[in-house]
């Protein structure tokens, strides 16, 4: 594809990754096809069928080693709040998370002085349509897709911005502000079911409301095991005035930020928020980020 695009680099790096994680999984023995999924049917809450979701594409291994370095185990599940009718459970498995520059600054300017990890779950939440409630109520509360982790925790969290044609230096700017070099994992979704995740008594995880329920990302457990796990390594930028791409990487032996531009490297700064200046100011684009997590 053409990569004159920033949005289509972006794109191309996750196919990359996606088709050495279909390669390697052809030879791994008891590995599901690449089958879509069923869609899950919503019901309402007297068990009548109400509406269909159709999921996203499930990726067909979970022990590849780009699955155990880039791959997030979720399962989601819509949520009419009005009916409380709830639909089946979808389970699927992605590399890269995306997220429009435009809603995230939209839900920024909603939500000042909220973290980045919440700006991107709510500028990626899913609302759907209830037939039961749309029928007799055509501005009902729609339903929530909610979001759980479960299974494993990834090395890294890929994480990609599409952006609009021509952004401003004052665009550029803001949206580098809401980035920090450090996230919590878990307030990217409503709950997490993780299975090293054990409770004092060695139940089963779950939350206050007894084992095998998800905790929610309010648990005081979660956030001790996840809270500050992960910090950003490396961001894939394009700068439009060069029609290049380059890489800002930290490197945590000297302390510094590096920029690599084709076969030159440099420094940038020691500082997050000296290194986030410079690229406001030559125009930097950021696409991809990239954080590793910590394991406990």
């Amino acid at each position: 594809r053409d990569l004159d695009s920033p949005d289509n680099a972006s794109e191309a790096v996750e196919a990359m990754l996606s088709a050495i994680d279909q390669a390697l999984s052809a030879g791994v023995p008891g590995e599901p096809s690449a089958a879509q999924p069923p869609a899950a049917k919503l019901v309402d809450s007297t068990g009548k069928d109400a509406e269909w979701v159709t999921p996203p594409a499930k990726l067909t291994s979970g022990r590849t080693c780009v699955h155990s370095v880039f791959g997030v185990d979720i399962h989601e599940r819509a949520v009419c709040q009005q009916c409380k009718g709830r639909s089946d459970k979808v389970e699927y498995s992605r590399l890269v998370a995306h997220a429009p520059v435009t809603r995230i600054k939209q839900v920024a300017d909603d939500n000042p002085g909220a973290h980045f990890e919440r700006l991107w779950k709510f500028a990626t939440s899913t609302y759907l349509p209830c037939a039961k409630c749309t029928s007799s109520a055509p501005l009902a509360v729609p339903c929530m897709v909610k979001r759980t982790l479960s299974q494993c925790r990834p090395t890294v969290v890929a994480l990609a911005l599409s952006w609009p044609d021509r952004p401003t230096q004052s665009f550029l700017s803001t949206i580098w502000d809401l980035f920090f070099p450090r996230l919590c994992l878990q307030y990217f979704f409503d709950s997490i079911e993780l299975p090293e995740l054990k409770r004092p008594d060695g139940a089963a995880a779950g939350s206050s409301g007894g084992p095998g329920k998800p905790y929610s990302p309010s648990d005081s457990e979660v956030t001790r095991r996840l809270a500050g796990d992960a910090i950003l390594l490396a961001v894939l930028c394009y700068v439009p005035a060069k029609a290049q791409y380059v890489t800002l990487g930290y490197a945590p032996n000297l302390h510094e930020w590096l920029c690599f531009e084709d076969a030159a490297v440099r420094r940038v700064g020691a500082r997050w928020d000296e290194m986030k200046s410079r690229m406001v100011a030559d125009g930097y684009q950021p696409l991809m980020l990239f954080y590793q997590l910590k394991r406990h």
